[in-house]
């Protein structure tokens, strides 16, 4: 296999989509195979819509899209966070880096990046705060459990040594040291 396989290979099989766009337009010039295993649409589908990945973006994430994409031309890497619908109408979370590449006069040439699927993290990320609150509630309940507890015991053995106290007073001069406790 030479380097070109290589990279072919990674590009297809490799958990990161990769794309290469104009920075003005954000048609794409390049999408990685692996798109579809991503979103469900094949990399040509892409190139004959070139806004169909922002028309996918989550309607609550399309501000910080829009403002990701208009500040690439000032800013020589972005990288954000949002869902993205897929073709199945599932959403999932993905994870952007665009870099923004320059002429030898500094004009912006090109925009290249990558999407990295989130879904799975972000939900063992909710599984775990969902435990955690879980462990939370029942470490508040076995509190309350032994606050209750110790005070239903408490009040039996203040009776007790208050009754204890009241058979030293009156018939202590009767008892032995075993029934003084030395």
């Amino acid at each position: 296999m030479n380097m070109h396989q290589h990279l072919e290979f990674l590009l297809r099989e490799g958990p990161v989509t990769v794309f290469c766009c104009d920075p003005y337009t954000w048609a794409p010039n390049y999408i990685s195979d692996n798109i579809e295993n991503l979103l469900g649409f094949p990399a040509k589908r892409f190139f004959a819509e070139p806004r169909l990945w922002l028309d996918r973006v989550h309607p609550e994430d399309r501000d910080l899209v829009n403002a990701a994409i208009a500040g690439i031309l000032t800013e020589t890497k972005i990288t954000i966070e949002n869902r993205i619908c897929r073709a199945d109408g599932k959403y999932i979370y993905v994870h952007s880096e665009m870099h923004l590449l320059r002429d030898a006069d500094g004009n912006p040439t090109e925009v290249m990046g990558f999407f990295l699927d989130l879904t799975q993290n972000i939900q063992q990320k909710r599984d775990l705060q969902r435990q955690k609150q879980q462990l939370e509630d029942v470490n508040e309940s076995l509190e309350q459990f032994v606050y209750i507890a110790s005070h239903d015991l408490r009040e039996p053995l203040v009776g007790v040594a208050g009754y204890a106290s009241l058979v030293e007073r009156r018939y202590g001069d009767r008892l032995d040291d075993a029934g003084r406790g030395n």
